[in-house]
């Protein structure tokens, strides 16, 4: 991609300094006066709040954002009438709107006919001079296939929140839709031409190719010494491993603000947004190395793995964030002064960035002013406060609501403890209350109308309210609060036992006089058992009542003793049953998860002969594996075991061979991104042999990506896969 931010005249200038010490070009301060330099207050590990969207990166080479990516029934080599289509009569156009490329659709929902939006970037890219039909061809002019809007892309991504698809009338009454990647266009685009007033760079660009330079080297045009001086060349020094450091874990861990950093080191500028990072300490020396910055007192190796977002291919609904996060791996020394405050460091990995800048956003203004509209509503399903006035009004009454509840909880929480702190005392002064009470002449009536309040008060959910509110009628007279006072210090935890026995005593002398003994047995035992959590402690406590009731009966209790032995057998033979019944069963899974779990580990160690053994005992290498996701043919292809994949092709069904996980990937996609590395010749051998068995190559999973298109992405990409897969009708 080219970058068209001209870098400050101070990075060619430079005097002369230890290689791990940075420069001016190097500083922190060039990013932030107020970062932290101590390295035991920067966090090891650390990611955004919100993770930055991601999208094209709208290359020259396609007429940037007037590429029709929504064009429908275009193959990959028709993909040229994408860009260079005919301007359309803006009166009577010609194509379903939603197909029109962003620059297209701004124009028209500005009524401008001319295009004018469309007509410019046409210019700037000059992608009609490799338009063969048209009348400036040139047949020599190349555009890099690298050079885009990523420049602007990259801090797009910071600043706006990601915007989903909308419909809008335009100025001369067209009803236009927006994709996500059509406004994503038009906000890169805003912030390539509005461009900030400020941007902030730590590093200095390297204009090495380093790929031409191996070359050189292969083909014995320059020594080994002399490439390797060329790439280690003050020219190409980047980013300084201290100040990158500091700037890392100050701007992710510390501020939550992202950053764009230049991942490769030579010629080619590929802008990227970075996400979040983690490192490790691997060697700690207290003592200075030669060539350290000065002050150095102690050294420590780190290796950091650096989080960033990289381009996905355009769609028209949000992209899930699955694929949008890439890792870069670097090794460097960092090197601190007696205060531990880290001020140099120097590379030892090869692979390190170029640059690393920031800005702040622009205002939408010119052109694109009528673009901030389109964004507001396009990003209305996000956070409320910030990007919808009308739903930041109701979160702020939630918030009030929400407020009050707290201040309400507390007023409570106070309110208790004030009671509390005076509960000993109370409980006293009721204490001698409640005995002055019972030594009254009417202590019957007294008590039967206290156990009536009481039982009142625990039929009801609301005790503490009714509580409170009955003492709170009684206030006038302290002879008329002892019955209420008396209530009050029965609820104390001391006191309970005491009450259960006089509330007991008195049932049972009323249930003598009225014959409703057994009535009242049974009540005084549901009172008894009502915190019981079980139906067999609530049985326990029901036979103790009624052998209470029935111990003057011989007939009563034989008949209980028969029950309960009937209800023993009962109960065990069900358990034993229940016992046998999960015994089996945990025998047959743990076999079949044994079963499973060795033919998994047969296939990651690639031991093809184990994995026969396994089947011809009744194993199965069709089914899931729940730690994974994956099925052994998954895990197989993604290892690239060539052996293991061509058996098990011949073992499996056609049912099995076409699974699918969760994501819907069945092992064709994963042949191709499973692996670690890019797509190689085991890659194609093992590709092969799944088409051959029958695998559906036009499978798309949940991101709408068949094999085919990822073959066609820079991460995966295959030209013979590709041609592959074509023949064999993988096309849509």
């Amino acid at each position: 991609m080219k970058i068209t931010i001209i870098l400050m005249a101070i990075f060619t200038s430079y005097t002369a300094f230890s290689m791990a010490q940075w420069n001016r070009a190097n500083r922190p301060e060039n990013m932030d006066n107020n970062y932290e330099r101590a390295f035991n207050k920067l966090p090891k590990r650390a990611d955004l709040t919100t993770t930055p969207w991601s999208g094209d990166y709208w290359p020259t080479y396609k007429g940037g954002i007037t590429y029709r990516w929504n064009q429908r029934n275009v193959s990959e080599d028709q993909d040229k009438v994408r860009w260079s289509y005919e301007l359309e009569d803006m009166t009577n156009i010609g194509v379903p709107l939603k197909e029109l490329s962003p620059a297209e659709k701004y124009d028209l929902f500005l009524g401008n006919e001319g295009f004018p939006l469309t007509t410019y970037e046409r210019n700037r890219t000059k992608i009609l001079k490799t338009i063969k039909s048209h009348e400036s061809y040139d047949k020599s002019f190349e555009i890099p296939i690298w050079e885009g809007l990523c420049h602007a892309w990259a801090p797009a991504t910071l600043h706006f929140g990601e915007p989903g698809p909308i419909t809008v009338t335009g100025a001369k009454g067209h009803k236009i839709t927006f994709g996500s990647s059509d406004l994503k266009a038009l906000l890169t685009y805003h912030l390539h031409l509005n461009k900030a007033s400020k941007n902030k760079f730590l590093g200095s660009r390297c204009n090495l190719d380093f790929a031409e330079l191996r070359k050189k080297h292969k083909a014995g045009e320059i020594t080994k010494d002399e490439l390797n001086k060329k790439i280690e060349s003050s020219a190409c020094a980047d980013t300084n491993a201290g100040a990158f450091h500091v700037a890392l874990t100050n701007q992710i861990g510390l501020k939550d603000e992202g950053f764009v950093v230049d991942i490769t080191r030579d010629a080619e500028v590929w802008n990227q947004p970075v996400s979040g990072y983690s490192f490790e300490v691997t060697k700690v020396r207290n003592s200075a190395s030669a060539g350290a910055a000065p002050g150095t007192e102690k050294e420590i190796w780190i290796k950091t793995t650096l989080k960033y977002i990289v381009e996905i291919k355009q769609s028209f609904e949000l992209f899930s964030p699955y694929w949008r996060v890439e890792r870069a791996y670097y090794e460097y020394r960092l090197e601190l002064n007696r205060n531990d405050q880290i001020i140099g460091g120097e590379w030892i990995s090869e692979e390190r960035p170029d640059f690393i800048w920031k800005n702040r956003p622009t205002k939408f203004k010119g052109y694109f002013k009528e673009l901030e509209g389109l964004y507001n509503k396009s990003v209305t399903y996000l956070n409320p406060t910030k990007y919808s006035e009308k739903l930041k009004s109701k979160m702020q009454k939630i918030g009030k609501v929400e407020l009050i509840k707290k201040n309400f909880i507390s007023k409570m929480k106070v309110s208790a403890a004030k009671k509390r702190v005076g509960e000993k005392l109370r409980k006293d002064y009721l204490n001698r209350l409640v005995v002055d009470e019972f030594k009254t002449s009417g202590e019957r009536a007294k008590k039967k109308r206290v156990h009536a309040r009481f039982e009142i008060l625990k039929k009801g959910n609301r005790s503490n309210f009714l509580a409170n509110k009955f003492v709170k009628s009684i206030k006038g007279s302290v002879r008329d609060t002892h019955i209420e006072n008396a209530k009050e210090a029965f609820k104390a935890e001391h006191k309970i036992n005491f009450l259960r026995g006089k509330f007991v005593d008195v049932v049972r002398t009323d249930a003598r006089e009225t014959r409703r003994v057994k009535d009242a047995r049974k009540a005084a035992a549901k009172a008894e058992v009502m915190s019981a959590a079980t139906r067999s402690f609530l049985k326990k406590k029901f036979i103790s009542v009624v052998s209470e009731d029935a111990r003057e009966s011989r007939k009563i209790k034989d008949v209980r003793k028969a029950v309960a032995k009937e209800e023993i057998l009962k109960f065990s033979k069900k358990s034993f049953l229940a016992k046998k019944f999960i015994s089996e069963a945990k025998s047959d899974a743990l076999k079949t998860r044994e079963s499973r779990e060795q033919v998994i580990a047969a296939v990651k160690r690639g031991d093809l002969k184990a994995l026969r053994r396994l089947l011809k005992k009744g194993a199965s290498v069709d089914f899931m594996d729940k730690e994974s996701g994956l099925t052994p043919l998954m895990i197989a292809v993604k290892s690239q075991e060539l052996k293991i994949v061509k058996f098990m092709v011949l073992e499996m069904t056609s049912k099995a061979l076409n699974a699918i996980d969760k994501d819907r990937r069945n092992a064709l996609i994963w042949a191709i991104v499973g692996p670690t590395k890019k797509p190689n010749k085991i890659t194609r051998k093992i590709v092969k042999i799944l088409v051959k068995a029958g695998i559906e190559v036009k499978l798309e999973d949940k991101q709408g990506m068949s094999a085919l298109d990822y073959v066609s992405i820079r991460k995966y990409r295959s030209i013979r896969i590709s041609l592959y897969l074509k023949l064999k009708g993988a096309n849509k």
